[in-house]
């Protein structure tokens, strides 16, 4: 069976699907990817999989996109593949409709985070939840990794193309403090320029607006005037990595900050925090402290969709009200000055990934949907 997973940009196959597009060659699909190339077209390939460069732009409306329609609706007709699988909004709404007019056999849509959401702005949601119930015409099924979108989903499609599973899958074999050696620890840390008695708060994101640094860069600098040993690691690229960079120097506070961009192995540096933070107000299920949550950290997280489904607040971490510095700086606060406390949270961390979100786990629940489909449509 030809499967084509589809996506805006390789970054999100990369980061996030190639274990899903492996267990699928497993289970004996033909799998082949279509997305706009950044880095990882080498990447990709060498996993395995054939990639066809497609011209999709992150925004909508961009007339880039009709060229991306054009190409993918070309390919999915010459291919004549019997399944399409599409993640990421614009390349998913776009897909969707080439594949019905293509004529493609079972159209799947995996959903990691709506663009409407429960604290969202209502003329916003409107716009975006017609937008899903249109694209929802051209889909026969779909995939959910959050419990707030999974509700939503049951009142836009058939409830019974409605599936779920807990979110990207994170292996708990692979992230694990014991998987960190001392000397990769050692060098991580001055790399980064790390004293022994300094605290660590890492946050491992896209720099984009929806992830709230801002927020962060406020909470650190209460406690950078409260002269507590501390400092602050981003990981991750993004268009405003550059302008955060100029405005922590502004707040007379970079020297408590190291901007690493992006890494391909993010333990080293997961090893040496002591809490991760991620004050996002919108998320699908949250991959970055996730991880952490497998590695024993503690984390501190927005009370919005997606993220309150990884974070139990006072049981692995704690959930804070979104874009509340104070609140955030309070929650690191508490964690630092109670050793037991952030130790017993970091194990609780892996234990509910272990339960509920590890990879094996997760790889089963996806591919029980994708069967149940491949019986009832094909």
């Amino acid at each position: 069976m030809k499967l084509l997973q589809i996506t805006t940009v390789d970054t999100t196959i990369q980061t996030f699907l190639i274990p899903h597009l492996q267990m699928f060659q497993r289970e004996g699909y033909e799998v082949e990817v279509a997305c706009r190339v950044t880095t990882f077209k080498e990447a990709i390939e060498n996993a395995g999989f054939t990639l066809f460069p497609i011209s999709f732009s992150r925004s909508m409306l961009n007339p880039q996109n009709l060229i991306a329609f054009i190409q993918i609706f070309v390919l999915m007709r010459r291919q004549k593949y019997d399944i399409v699988a599409t993640t990421t909004p614009v390349a998913s709404v776009l897909s969707r409709i080439a594949a019905t007019l293509a004529g493609v056999p079972l159209i799947i849509y995996t959903v990691h985070g709506f663009h409407f959401s429960s604290n969202g702005n209502l003329l916003v949601n409107a716009f975006y939840v017609i937008i899903e119930k249109v694209a929802s015409v051209f889909t026969d099924g779909i995939i959910t990794t959050n419990q707030e979108d999974y509700e939503a989903a049951q009142k836009l499609y058939p409830r019974d193309r409605v599936f779920f599973m807990h979110g990207v899958a994170i292996s708990a074999d692979f992230f694990q403090q014991a998987n960190v050696s001392k000397a990769d620890r050692a060098a991580a840390q001055k790399h980064l320029g790390i004293q022994d008695n300094e605290k660590v708060v890492g946050m491992v994101a896209e720099f984009n607006p929806g992830k709230r640094h801002e927020d962060f860069f406020e909470a650190a600098q209460i406690l950078i005037q409260e002269r507590m040993s501390v400092k602050f690691v981003l990981v991750g690229e993004g268009r405003l990595r550059k302008r955060y960079e100029k405005l922590v120097e502004q707040k007379g506070i970079g020297g408590y900050f190291v901007f690493t961009g992006f890494r391909e192995d993010v333990r080293p540096i997961l090893s040496l925090c002591n809490v991760l933070v991620l004050p996002s107000i919108r998320e699908g299920l949250p991959r970055s402290i996730s991880e952490g949550m497998a590695m024993e950290i503690p984390v501190i997280a927005a009370n919005v969709r997606g993220s309150k489904d990884v974070v139990q607040d006072g049981v692995n971490g704690f959930l804070v009200e979104p874009k509340n510095p104070t609140a955030l700086a309070e929650a690191l606060r508490r964690i630092f000055k109670n050793d037991a406390l952030a130790q017993r949270m970091g194990k609780e961390g892996r234990r509910i990934i272990l339960k509920r979100f590890d990879e094996p786990k997760v790889l089963k629940e996806e591919l029980a949907a994708y069967t149940q489909l491949v019986k009832d449509v094909l």
